[in-house]
């Protein structure tokens, strides 16, 4: 069978060598551009798809980066899987390595099953064009330092994503959502409650005065979660939330666009006006805001903002891009890689004032 990856090796190659003698200094790796668009002279990785190795008896998937999610789960739910942690997309051209690269996490993340803890292992192109590999293809794998999971979030920044292997789950025999009109103390009254449904619940999202949350499991348990809950909520169609997990509500859309995450719930009585809540009060999107007082804010509260589309700010804590670029330099010596995804993104550190 032919290496489909040795393009890419060549590309990235012809780069290092075009970098040491001054005539390039970056790379931008692209996918489809579903969640950030990019330069017309970008290195394009969405042609390197498909899946190489699946295993449902193992539930372990390898894939390479440029595979589209929308048919990665639909080869997985033929075999009544899925993936382990909830991967939005925005559309159904968002790629395996565009997710893992921008680190966006799903609702279910504050439940247990984040993007993190669902990589095994994986292959990439550093920046002196080698092809290093982490981890490994199983579930009990604890070979060396977990640098698979630097990938997540990294904005490509640390080098050319080969493939990924992952952790799937069986596909839940039911799913039911559930919605109401809430003030947000009794949203949040709600929301702790949930915590006695586990491993039924499976996350939700407050918004413009309205509460939606989702349940999986077997039918037969499910019955009686429409009993557990206030007689204020109806059963909805699991679209509904679906449109919020999947980036795809209006204030997703926006032309800017950030999130706010602190370690524990905000209060009720500090959620933000025209902000989207999940992860319990946990994290905040907001659209068209100001991010510098946004930051600033979030600092005090002992949160973080992410800026996805728009004014960019420094948000990371004290100390962080030291770290990060400790890391950049170990990669991708000749910061070839997004470097400027790399400055907004990992490089920028904030001050509370």
């Amino acid at each position: 069978m032919s290496d489909l990856s040795l393009p890419l090796v060549a590309a990235v190659n012809e780069a290092v060598v075009d970098a040491v003698a001054g005539r390039l200094s970056a790379l931008r790796i692209a996918g489809n551009g579903t969640r950030i668009t990019h330069p017309a002279q970008a290195l394009p990785c969405a042609d390197h798809s498909g899946i190489i190795q699946y295993q449902p008896e193992e539930l372990v998937v390898r894939v390479r980066g440029g595979t589209r999610l929308s048919h990665l789960q639909s080869v997985l739910a033929e075999q009544g899987q899925r993936l382990v942690a909830e991967w939005p997309q925005p559309d159904n051209r968002s790629t395996v390595g565009g997710a893992i690269a921008m680190g966006l996490e799903g609702a279910e993340r504050s439940v247990g099953f984040g993007l993190r803890d669902s990589l095994l292992g994986c292959q990439l192109i550093n920046g002196l064009g080698e092809r290093v590999r982490f981890g490994g293809q199983v579930v009990k794998n604890v070979a060396g330092y977990d640098l698979t999971r630097l990938q997540v979030g990294a904005m490509g920044s640390l080098g050319v994503l080969l493939d990924v292997s992952l952790k799937l789950r069986p596909l839940a025999e039911l799913t039911q959502c559930f919605v109401a009109r809430l003030a947000p103390m009794e949203a949040m009254r709600i929301w702790q409650h949930c915590q006695a449904l586990l491993p039924f619940y499976r996350g939700g999202f407050y918004w413009q005065g309205q509460m939606v949350l989702r349940f999986e499991g077997r039918a037969q348990a499910l019955n009686a979660i429409d009993k557990a809950l206030p007689d204020d909520f109806s059963e909805a169609d699991p679209e509904q939330f679906d449109v919020h997990s999947h980036w795809q509500a209006p204030v997703f859309r926006a032309d800017s666009l950030a999130s706010l995450t602190f370690p524990e719930p905000l209060p009720p009585d500090e959620w933000l006006d025209h902000a989207m809540v999940d992860w319990e009060g946990r994290r905040f999107w907001l659209a068209n805001a100001n991010h510098h007082a946004l930051a600033s804010w979030a600092c005090k509260q002992g949160g973080q903002l992410r800026v996805w589309r728009g004014i960019r700010v420094p948000v990371l804590g004290e100390g962080l891009s030291h770290w990060h670029s400790a890391l950049k330099q170990a990669f991708d010596p000749h910061a070839l890689f997004n470097p400027v995804l790399f400055q907004q993104h990992l490089a920028m550190e904030a001050r509370c004032n």
